[in-house]
C-alpha cells in the first residue's frame, strides 16, 4: 500500500508564518488532502494569497512509502523540483474570483495526493518498488505569476528551509530536476554523504537539454528510464 506523510509540516508552517508575518497552520489543509494517493483534494488557505496576484499556489512536501515493496528499504530519495505552479484556467471552474484572489491553493508537488498520472507517478512508483522512500519537495514553496523565476526569490529563509528539510529527511540521494533546483542546491552548505543526481526539468520546455543526454527521443518514458538507470547504478 502506498501512503503519503508530511514529516516536514512544522518546518514548512514556520517558514510560511515568517513569510506572511502571522501564524500559519496547515492542519485543515492536511485533513482535506488526506494521506492516501488518490484520496484527497486541493485545499484553500485563507488569506494566504500573494497581494495583487490573480492566483497563488503553495505546495506541502510529502514522503511516499510503499509498504508492499518486495525489497528492503534502501533509504530516501529527495526529488527537488521548482515551484507550485497553478494555472488560472484550471481553477476558475472550481473557485470564484474572490476565493482565488484572497486565498492560496494548497496541494502537494505535482498534486500527488489527488490522482497522479504520467511522468512523476511512474517515476515514483518505480522508485518505491525498488525499495526507496521518496520525498517530493519544491525549491520554492509559494508561487504566483509575479514570482516567476528565481532572481529575487532565493533568500536566507528559503535556504534555511531547504537545509532543515534535508536535515529532517536525511536523504541518501537528491534528484535535482531543472536549473532552479540545481542553483538552489548549489547555494546551501548543509549537506554531506549525499549522492546528487542532476537532470534537466522533465517538462517539454527542456527537451533540447534532454536531447543532448539521451540516445533516444526526449519522451517521458525515455526521461524516466534515464533517471531510474542512474539511480539503480548507485549502491544503497
Amino acid at each position: 500500500m502506498i501512503t503519503i506523510n508530511y514529516p516536514t509540516l512544522k518546518i514548512v508552517e514556520s517558514y510560511l508564518s515568517d513569510y506572511y508575518n502571522r501564524s500559519i497552520s496547515l492542519g485543515s489543509c492536511i485533513s482535506t488532502m488526506g494521506c492516501n494517493i488518490g484520496g484527497g483534494n486541493m485545499s484553500l488557505l485563507d488569506g494566504a494569497n500573494v497581494p495583487n496576484e490573480p492566483i497563488t499556489g503553495i505546495d506541502i512536501p510529502i514522503l511516499i512509502n510503499d509498504s508492499n515493496a518486495a525489497k528492503a528499504n534502501h533509504g530516501t530519495i529527495m526529488i527537488l523540483e521548482q515551484d507550485p505552479l497553478r494555472r488560472l484556467s484550471e481553477f476558475q471552474t472550481i473557485y470564484n474570483t474572490s476565493q482565488l484572489q484572497n486565498n492560496a491553493i494548497v496541494g502537494t508537488p505535482n498534486a500527488f495526493h489527488t490522482n497522479p498520472v504520467g511522468f512523476y507517478k511512474e517515476l515514483v512508483d518505480n522508485m518505491t518498488t525498488d525499495g526507496w522512500s521518496v520525498y517530493l519537495t519544491d525549491t520554492y514553496k509559494i508561487w504566483s505569476p509575479g514570482l516567476k523565476g528565481g532572481k529575487n526569490r532565493w533568500t536566507d529563509n528559503e535556504k534555511n528551509l531547504l537545509c532543515k528539510e534535508i536535515s529532517c529527511i536525511k536523504p541518501t540521494i537528491v534528484l535535482l530536476c531543472g536549473k532552479e533546483a540545481k542553483k538552489a542546491y548549489d547555494k546551501i552548505q548543509c549537506t554531506s554523504n549525499i549522492t546528487i543526481v542532476e537532470v534537466p526539468h522533465p517538462s517539454g520546455m527542456a527537451n533540447r537539454a534532454w536531447t543532448k543526454i539521451l540516445d533516444a527521443k526526449p519522451t517521458d518514458a525515455n526521461k524516466r528510464d534515464y533517471i531510474l538507470n542512474k539511480i539503480r547504478n548507485i549502491k544503497p
